[in-house]
């Protein structure tokens, strides 16, 4: 599926899977969902949906008629997180996210040069990975 929501693209064929998820539900059934984690070569992360006509996911056809339905819904890193958390184990978890952050991890805030922030958009999309591992990673080398 492909979307552009607020000039982003979202597209499940070329986005990195990172989390499946469905609803015990009979895959058959009115109420069966299932969700997919993604993240894209931007580094922005969505989750694609799909479900029965009597899931969250279903689309309305005629008066009182529904049927089943798909949408993709963006997501804030945080969000994803969330949503990871709530879905998947704690060593799909750390696949995607890394380890947990200990209560001593500090927040910072930096202003770069636009040809350094170009840079750092290829190897996101070069390396599939999100713009604070990359970052992170850069930091521990110089810092080795």
């Amino acid at each position: 599926m492909y979307k552009v929501i607020n000039n982003r693209r979202y597209n499940t064929e070329t986005a990195k899977k990172l989390g499946y998820w469905e609803s015990d539900q009979d895959y058959r059934g009115l109420y069966h969902e299932e969700e997919i984690l993604y993240r894209n070569k931007a580094g922005n992360y969505f989750l694609y949906g799909y479900g029965g006509a009597g899931s969250k996911y279903s689309k309305q056809i005629g008066v009182n008629e529904w049927a089943s339905g798909e949408s993709i819904l963006p997501l804030e890193e945080d969000d994803a997180r969330k949503w990871a958390e709530a879905h998947l184990d704690g060593n799909e978890y750390e696949m995607i996210f890394g380890e947990p952050g200990s209560a001593e991890d500090v927040q910072a805030t930096v202003r770069i040069p636009a040809a350094v922030a170009q840079k750092l958009t290829e190897r996101m999309e070069k390396e599939k990975c999100n713009r604070n591992d990359l970052i992170l990673a850069a930091i521990r080398e110089y810092l080795k």
